[in-house]
């Protein structure tokens, strides 16, 4: 699936995009977004389908699994979030309004050698706080925490930019993908008109600069 780089057309792409995902999993459900490199533009996407999710009257968790985006540090943070499986894993909140909550990681100490037993606890945790949770978990193969979390997500979506050369880093995430089991519902192409696009998204009336 392409995105187009007009922003009716990025928000149309989006809706098609939950309205898949929801055919795919029922119930409450954890969706991955992931990428070989920091580079293709995860955290845009991740954020896009979280926003849709939430447009639909479903409360929707974005997590920025390594605190890194920009997106949530644009929102004030209102409260601290942990999971009792992965205590180590500590997060600061932000209630963005809506049925949208940001949650950005402000510690994920030990994650990287947390069980998938452990990181199972965790995403039922997340499930039964959210109708849906959208990880952000750009170059997970490069990082290495939250390989587990592939597993056992309800899906897993890999964005790529388009027009980049195949690297080491794109044959490593499907080694990876295959030696978790992951669900993986599909690849989400874009070019850079289209997270440009995406990026305006991450701004509505009651947003807050820190």
């Amino acid at each position: 699936m392409r995105f187009p780089s007009a922003k009716r057309d990025i928000v149309g792409t989006l809706q098609s995009l939950r309205t898949k995902l929801q055919a795919q999993v029922s119930g409450p459900a954890v969706v991955v977004v992931t990428s070989a490199t920091s580079a293709d533009g995860a955290p845009e996407i991740a954020f896009g389908l979280a926003h849709s999710y939430a447009a639909s009257g479903r409360s929707t968790a974005f997590v920025d699994l390594w605190g890194h985006s920009d997106v949530p540090r644009r929102y004030d943070r209102v409260a601290s979030f942990r999971l009792r499986a992965l205590p180590s894993l500590e997060f600061s909140t932000a209630d963005v309004g809506g049925n949208l909550h940001l949650l950005s990681a402000a510690s994920n100490a030990g994650c990287d050698i947390a069980s998938a037993a452990a990181w199972g606890e965790a995403l039922e945790e997340l499930r039964r706080a959210f109708d849906v949770t959208v990880f952000d978990a750009a170059a997970v193969a490069e990082r290495g925490t939250g390989v587990q979390l592939l597993g056992r997500a309800d899906a897993v979506l890999i964005a790529a930019s388009l027009g980049r050369s195949v690297l080491q880093a794109d044959r490593d995430l499907v080694d990876l993908l295959a030696g978790t089991r992951a669900r993986v519902a599909g690849t989400v192409t874009h070019d850079k008109n289209a997270l440009r696009t995406l990026r305006r998204l991450r701004a509505p009336a009651h947003h807050a600069e820190l």
